[in-house]
């Protein structure tokens, strides 16, 4: 089938190993409150204690760490966890007021925080974090341009399958976002007929054929929807496939699929939108 129009090429990804990328990716940095939840947080006396006359103000705008493995105390009938505030402490150019908002001056330091505000928390991951991916890759549809006499570019519907690696790097620390570089090997099929095949000059004749697909490119990872583009070549197989105006010709097709496996990272990333 010809066409002239340029259109958007949808692909669909079968990916067991993309869709639970490496544990890398994953790896936990620290945690946040929920948006507009704000709580108290306390420094420690010179014992170790909770100094309830020493608080302040923890809220959305910076992550902290629990103490790993956890540090516990009972205050009058209330536990409190250890964190930490991870960044480069400042000294105060005011005085400190009690229940003020956690500052520079309170970072790197041992908090306690009432363990019942440990709960429901929003994940903090590392951005840039990237790993390995791996799985399978099949294009419904593939866009050839014109060539040589075509006057007209040409949609490709050939089965074709094979498996893809590729490196995957997360570009956010608090959405699921991420971006991939793929690379992908497989078989095709390939139908033979007289617009893309000089050596038919029946135009009611067509021929099967099969050969290796070969590509790479570039997919992004937003929420559950993958987005991407792809570029690749066929190389045919058999007698016809030396008069395939298209063999190791460039092909184009456009990427959109959807994850509906449960991903446990993503529900958490979920909760700060």
């Amino acid at each position: 089938m010809r066409t002239t129009t340029f259109f958007l090429l949808f692909a669909s990804i079968y990916h067991p190993g993309y869709a639970q990328p490496g544990e890398r990716l994953n790896d936990i940095k620290g945690y946040r409150l929920k948006p507009a939840k704000a709580v108290l947080i306390y420094y420690q006396t010179a014992a170790g204690g909770v100094d309830l006359a020493n608080t302040r103000t923890l809220n959305n705008s910076v992550f902290f760490v629990p103490m790993n493995p956890a540090v516990e105390i009972n205050d009058n009938g209330t536990n409190y966890s250890l964190i930490i505030i991870p960044g480069k402490q400042s000294p105060a150019i005011a005085p400190v007021q009690n229940r003020q908002r956690v500052s520079p001056i309170d970072f790197d330091q041992l908090l306690w925080i009432a363990k019942t505000n440990l709960v429901d928390l929003v994940p903090e991951y590392y951005k840039y974090r990237n790993d390995i991916v791996l799985g399978a890759l099949t294009l419904p549809f593939k866009y050839r341009p014109a060539l040589g006499d075509n006057a007209s570019s040409l949609i490709d519907g050939s089965f074709n399958l094979g498996p893809y690696i590729g490196y995957k790097i997360r570009l956010s620390g608090n959405r699921p976002f991420f971006v991939s570089g793929i690379f992908s090997g497989g078989v095709t099929s390939l139908t033979y007929n007289s617009s893309n095949n000089t050596g038919i000059t029946d135009k009611d004749k067509s021929e099967s054929g099969f050969g290796v697909q070969y590509g790479g490119g570039v997919v992004f990872d937003l929420y559950k929807i993958q987005l991407g583009v792809i570029l690749g070549g066929d190389h045919g197989i058999g007698d016809l496939s030396r008069t395939f105006k298209y063999q190791n010709n460039l092909w184009l097709a456009f990427s959109l699929s959807f994850s509906f496996l449960d991903n446990k990272a993503n529900e958490d990333e979920n909760k700060n939108k």
